[in-house]
C-alpha cells in the first residue's frame, strides 16, 4: 500500500489516511525473475502505460483493468526509456542495445527500427505534432527522428554530454537537454538552430521538464537544488532544495506543481506558487527512476528499482485529496 504525507514543509508533516496506489504486476517472468524499471510512459488519454526495464522487455497495459495487453519482445539489452506518440499511436523504446525501436501498441507490431547508433540511449520525447522524436544517450550527441521512418533527420551537439533528459516545449517549438555538466541546452524545434543556453548548478542533470502552458522549465539532478526558470523572461524564478535524495525523474502534474522521483524511493509533490512539498507519496522500496503523467493530469505513473510500476490518482483540484482516499484497489 502507499501513504500519502502532507502538507509538507521543512518542519513539519502531517499524516493523512493511507490511500491506495495500483501495482501494476509483470506477468510472464519466471519465478524469481525481476527487473528494475528505469522507463515508464502513459498515453495521452490515460488508457494504456508502458513500462521497461533492464529485463529487455517493454510491458503494455490496460490501466483501467490493470491487464497486460502486450509484451514488446526484441531489444537485446536493458530497454532505458518508453515514449507514447502525442496520438498514442506509436510507442518508441531504446537502451543500451543502441536502437531506437518503433511500435504499434494496439497491436504489439514491430512497425520499424533504426540502425545501430553510436551510443547507449536514455531518453527519449515525441515532439507534440508526432512527427519526429529526439533521443539522447550517453554522448554529446541528439539524434532527432523521423518517426514514419526511423530515418536521422539531424544531430545536435549538446555541451552537457551524457545527455539523461531530453523534453519538448508543449507547443513544439523547442527542444532541451541536460546531461554531465554544463548549460541545459535549447533548441529551435523546427530549424534546429541553438536557441539558447540554460545556466545550472554545474551537476549532472538526470531530469528536465516543461510546465503545460509551456512558461516553466525545471531542471534537478545530482545536485542539491530544483531549478526553475521562467522559459518566456528567461530568467530563473526559484531554486528549491531537493533533499533528501537525488532528483531522477520529474514531471509537471499541472502549471503549478511539480512531481519528482527521487533516491530515497519517494515522490515529491511540490507547490511552486507555495515552494513547499505539498505532498509525499511513499510506497516504493527502491530508487524512483521514471514518472509520465496523462494529458489531463488525472494520472501519474511511476517505476522504480524496486522493481514495481505504480499508478497514482492525483487530486483533480488543489487540495482535493478525494480522489486519493478512494482510489482503485491494489493490483497485484
Amino acid at each position: 500500500m502507499a501513504v500519502l504525507v502532507g502538507p509538507v514543509t521543512l518542519g513539519a508533516a502531517e499524516l493523512h489516511p493511507v490511500y491506495p496506489s495500483r501495482v501494476f504486476e509483470f506477468a510472464g517472468r519466471r519465478p524469481g525473475q525481476t527487473a528494475v524499471v528505469t522507463g515508464v510512459a502513459i498515453s495521452a488519454d490515460g488508457r494504456s502505460l508502458a513500462a521497461a526495464g533492464d529485463d529487455h522487455v517493454v510491458c503494455v497495459w490496460d490501466t483501467s483493468s490493470g491487464r497486460i495487453i502486450q509484451r514488446l519482445e526484441g531489444h537485446t539489452d536493458w530497454v532505458r526509456c518508453v515514449a507514447f506518440s502525442p496520438d498514442g499511436a506509436l510507442l518508441a523504446s531504446a537502451g543500451n542495445d543502441r536502437t531506437v525501436r518503433f511500435w504499434i501498441p494496439a497491436t504489439g507490431r514491430l512497425l520499424v527500427t533504426t540502425g545501430k547508433q553510436n551510443q547507449a540511449i536514455s531518453s527519449l520525447a515525441f515532439r507534440p505534432d508526432g512527427a519526429v522524436l529526439a533521443a539522447g544517450g550517453f554522448e554529446d550527441t541528439l539524434t532527432i527522428l523521423d518517426t514514419g521512418s526511423a530515418a536521422a533527420v539531424t544531430s545536435l551537439r549538446c555541451p552537457g554530454m551524457d545527455l539523461r533528459s531530453v523534453v519538448f516545449s508543449p507547443d513544439g517549438q523547442f527542444l532541451a537537454a541536460g546531461g554531465r555538466n554544463g548549460p541545459v541546452r535549447i533548441w529551435d524545434a523546427a530549424a534546429w538552430r541553438h536557441a539558447t543556453d540554460v545556466p545550472t548548478h554545474g551537476r549532472r542533470i538526470r531530469a528536465l521538464a516543461f510546465s503545460p502552458d509551456g512558461v516553466r522549465l525545471a531542471a534537478a539532478g545530482d545536485g542539491p537544488h530544483i531549478c526553475i526558470w521562467n522559459h518566456d523572461t528567461g530568467q530563473e524564478e526559484c531554486s528549491l532544495a531537493s533533499r533528501p535524495g537525488r532528483v531522477l525523474a520529474m514531471v509537471f502534474t499541472d502549471n503549478d506543481h511539480l512531481a519528482t522521483g527521487t533516491s530515497d524511493n519517494r515522490i515529491q509533490l511540490w507547490d511552486l506558487r507555495k515552494r513547499v512539498v505539498e505532498h509525499v507519496l511513499l510506497g516504493h522500496t527502491g530508487s524512483v527512476a521514471a514518472l509520465a503523467r496523462d494529458r489531463a493530469g488525472r494520472w501519474l505513473v511511476s517505476g522504480s528499482y524496486d522493481t514495481t510500476v505504480r499508478l497514482w490518482e492525483l487530486p483533480t483540484t488543489p487540495g482535493d485529496e478525494t480522489a486519493h482516499r478512494t482510489g482503485n484497489p491494489e493490483v497485484r
